[in-house]
């Protein structure tokens, strides 16, 4: 099956998520940046990736309704929709990856090799 590259970047505000998606991305590709990283993969692979990530950023809301239900004189996160950040995956095709320009530190992933997992 034929990789493709992937730009991913995330804005998570929860350290433990944050945490968690950038330990799943560090499994499928190169950091770039902090919030940053460029993946080869499958199709079927980002299919995989993406259930994952969308869990992580989901369970923010899930933790939220699950505090709705602590008694009152418990301190709960406020009830005006309270950011759960973001993930953005950004396709990069052949003509992309190739006008790819990195100023300063680092160089452009290229494909990955022979992988075993």
């Amino acid at each position: 099956m034929a990789r493709s590259c992937y730009l991913i970047s995330y804005d998570i505000p929860d350290d433990k998520r944050r945490g968690k998606i950038a330990h799943l991305l560090e499994g499928y590709g190169e950091r770039v940046q902090y919030s940053v990283f460029e993946i080869w993969v499958t199709d079927r692979e980002l299919e995989k990736l993406r259930a994952q990530l969308e869990r992580w950023v989901k369970a923010r809301k899930e933790h939220l309704a699950e505090t709705e239900s602590v008694p009152a004189a418990l301190p709960t996160q406020p009830a005006a929709n309270p950011p759960q950040g973001s993930v953005r995956i950004y396709p990069l095709c052949g003509a992309c990856k190739e006008k790819r320009v990195v100023l300063g530190d680092g160089k452009p992933t290229d494909a990955p090799g022979l992988r075993i997992i």
